[in-house]
């Protein structure tokens, strides 16, 4: 019989505290929220991410115009899981739908002079991500856009955007322009939009004019 060396509790505690494998695998971090799968506990602050659904689905039901702003804080100390539950947040807003997810990370604000510009960054890069949709969080809301005050056979935003450029240029050689038209009907139901951000946000759904029109 071999004898089996086990080190002692203090040995392992003193291994580990010399180099831990596990030190960083447990943290979240920022592009791990939008990435396809994440280490997710379910039960891991569940209180704090079902407090956020329940806020969610209070604006997205509520009748009074005054309830559809709501603003909840989540405060930590760093590595107790603040970042673990936006991620599960976000996946779940996929999964299921009814709403658009913007993570603005801290670390992108470094000068309050550059507040405005490098805000609407974190929204122009989160609003690129895929959403519930299968396509661009950007290609959902030019959908709604385009497809607002439409009762029947409205596309859905994946079948418009695999058919947008060809409708465009079919509309091109019969001497019309598919996005002057769309821009003047979502000018209708939103009539103080601003026009080039609007017509930005629509010219999203072009697969060759997406990229600059995000810019």
């Amino acid at each position: 019989m071999t004898n089996t060396f086990v080190s002692s509790i203090e040995a392992v505690n003193a291994a580990i505290q010399n180099h831990n494998p596990f030190t960083n695998d447990g943290i979240v971090k920022e592009q791990d929220v939008w990435g396809k799968g994440f280490p997710d506990v379910a039960t891991l602050n569940a209180h704090a991410s079902n407090k956020v659904f329940e806020a969610i689905e209070f604006v997205r039901t509520s009748q009074s115009s005054q309830d559809k702003v709501t603003s909840i804080a989540i405060t930590a100390q760093k590595g107790v899981g603040k970042t673990h539950i936006l991620s599960r947040i976000r996946h779940q807003l996929e999964k299921e739908g009814g709403a658009l997810f913007v993570y603005a990370g801290g670390n992108n604000y470094t000068d309050l002079n550059l507040v405005k510009y490098q805000f609407q960054q974190t929204l122009a890069n989160s609003l690129s991500k895929t959403g519930s949709q299968k396509v661009m969080q950007w290609q959902e809301i030019a959908t709604a856009m385009a497809n607002e005050g439409r009762s029947d056979n409205s596309p859905t935003p994946e079948e418009l955007v695999k058919k947008f450029d060809q409708v465009y240029a079919n509309s091109l050689a019969q001497n019309k322009n598919l996005m002057n038209a769309l821009q003047k009907q979502v000018i209708k139901n939103k009539p103080n939009a601003d026009p080039y951000i609007l017509r930005a946000i629509l010219w999203t759904l072009s697969e060759t004019q997406a990229t600059f029109a995000i810019q």
